[in-house]
């Protein structure tokens, strides 16, 4: 009988998002403004890129140290990311590197790796997964200059 009444009245159940106050309004406008800083930070390593004749382990450092400094890492829950400590991980790595190291990285061989790891504190996969990021980072400013 109540099957026969359901099928009747046609019943339609739509879910509501509930809004809980302040917190709800706070971390949607956090989440847009990082957004927003996010696609910045975009468009400033992008003209940065076109403006250098060589891209060098100098602008990749001046770019994580904006990153960690920003307003968006005193948001909850940021720093403990993944991607914040990998972050925080490659600039560590990038303060143990000389001057020459940093304005000319491929000159970074098996030995000042291993050194730079030690120092540093971290694997020598890490100082290779930040040497790759540099490339990638190359391919892309070679990338831009053509067009």
């Amino acid at each position: 009988m109540f099957l026969s009444a359901c099928r009747r009245q046609h019943v339609v159940v739509t879910s509501v998002r509930r809004s809980f106050g302040v917190m709800d309004n706070v971390m949607g406008f956090a989440g847009k403004q990082m957004e927003k800083k996010r696609d910045g930070a975009f468009a400033e390593m992008t003209e940065l890129m076109m403006k250098s004749p060589k891209w060098t382990l100098r602008h990749v450092q001046g770019t994580l140290d904006k990153q960690l400094k920003s307003w968006t890492m005193y948001v909850p829950g940021v720093k403990s990311q993944d991607q914040t400590k990998q972050v925080q991980k490659f600039k560590d790595i990038l303060d143990k590197l000389s001057d020459s190291e940093l304005d000319h990285p491929e000159t970074i061989n098996g030995p000042i790796r291993d050194r730079i790891a030690l120092t540093a504190g971290v694997s020598i996969d890490e100082v290779n997964k930040l040497l790759l990021a540099h490339k990638q980072g190359l391919i892309t400013q070679k990338w831009l200059l053509m067009k």
